[in-house]
């Protein structure tokens, strides 16, 4: 996996990018430009502690909204195209100026790897697409991936393009399953 690292306030410095993930997400392998060779730089990847209490306040959300699947790559690509292409995600992530959806075939669940979502159909809805956003919006190699950042930005998001209704869903399951959330991305 390639992926750029200098995203919206990564400590990672923005002369280095993510070459590769270990299969069990303990250590990252960077390639520094400045240097023009490989160096590895290994540091334990954050624990992601919220990461099953998100998820549990998000299939609270998603059972109360019954929001409809975006069926096709197709439809879910307009729905990120809309997000992306909009003046307020231009302004929140310039630097990620493009997300591309791929089918999901053969994976468990959704996910989202440097620029790019894959979602198999049955995760095709919006409250889904946006949790794989926040994603792309705030990816470090060293923060947890469900952590505060995220949070926060997933509830911003949710608020500017799902609807009020399901932000404050969120923010209340949020607050039921106990995930903390940074103030700075809502």
């Amino acid at each position: 996996m390639i992926s750029d690292s200098h995203q919206h306030d990564c400590p990672v410095p923005s002369d280095s990018i993510v070459v590769r993930n270990s299969t069990h997400g303990e250590y990252e392998e960077l390639w520094l430009r400045s240097l023009g060779r490989k160096a590895a730089v290994e540091w334990r990847k954050p624990r992601d502690g919220q990461r099953a209490r998100v998820y549990r306040a998000e299939q609270r959300v998603a059972r109360i909204l019954e929001d409809a699947n975006l069926g096709s790559v197709y439809s879910t690509q307009a729905m990120v195209n809309q997000v992306v292409d909009s003046d307020w995600w231009q302004t929140a992530a310039p630097h990620r100026p493009t997300v591309e959806v791929a089918d999901g075939r053969g994976r468990r669940s959704g996910g989202s790897v440097g620029g790019e979502i894959r979602l198999p159909r049955r995760y095709r809805t919006p409250l889904i697409v946006l949790h794989e956003l926040a994603h792309e919006w705030v990816m470090c190699p060293v923060r947890a991936a469900h952590g505060p950042e995220f949070a926060g930005a997933f509830l911003s998001l949710v608020r500017v393009f799902h609807s009020c209704r399901a932000r404050d869903l969120l923010s209340e399951a949020f607050i039921t399953e106990g995930v903390s959330v940074s103030g700075r991305f809502t």
